[in-house]
């Protein structure tokens, strides 16, 4: 991505949301799929399961602001969200594997490397 002109006055654009509702919600019946649901779940079965992870998000979340260590930051770690989710092993590691994997997809895409078998 080129860097944007920047005009005296004028702002840079905001960059895009990362995901925004309407992809999560799109989302939800292939995540479903994906762990051995139907390939057409029911609507009612997709509103519930999608009530059920914002509501488990929204509560690690503010567990990890309740828990944070320092007071000033504004701004959630994943230190913070990890230090949530440590009691649960099969959670901790599949976060920190994550974690991992996407420290190594920055770090091929600053290389323009491939991240098993493909070119990023």
């Amino acid at each position: 991505m080129e860097p944007v002109p920047r005009r005296m006055g004028v702002a840079p654009p905001a960059p895009p949301p990362l995901l925004t509702r309407a992809h999560a919600v799109c989302a939800v019946p292939d995540m479903m799929f994906g762990f051995g649901d139907v390939e057409a779940p029911l609507q009612s079965t997709v509103d519930t399961m999608e009530d059920l992870v914002t509501s488990y998000v929204k509560t690690l979340i503010q567990k990890a602001q309740d828990g944070r260590t320092s007071g000033s930051r504004t701004q959630l770690t994943e230190q913070d969200l990890l230090m949530q989710v440590r009691k649960d092993p099969p959670k901790y590691y599949r976060a920190t594997e994550l974690l991992e994997k996407w420290d190594e997809i920055k770090k091929a895409k600053a290389n323009n490397l491939e991240v098993d078998g493909t070119v990023l």
